[in-house]
């Protein structure tokens, strides 16, 4: 099972890099195939904390 991350208006974060300490760059997009896939649980809920959105199940 992978995790991705659903954000408001049905966007999905794509990717993610940090360039900082401390400073994040989402990506968005509605295309469900270009999200980004979490494969821990774990990982997918820090991120949808940054970013005030749900983990969502899918198949790989």
């Amino acid at each position: 099972m992978k995790y991705i991350i659903e954000r408001k208006g049905g966007w999905y974060v794509t990717s993610y890099s940090k360039d900082k300490e401390n400073e994040q760059n989402i990506s968005s997009s509605r295309a469900l195939s270009r999200a980004l896939r979490f494969s821990e649980k774990e990982d997918a809920k820090a991120m949808a904390v940054l970013v005030n959105g749900k983990v969502i199940e899918v198949k790989e």
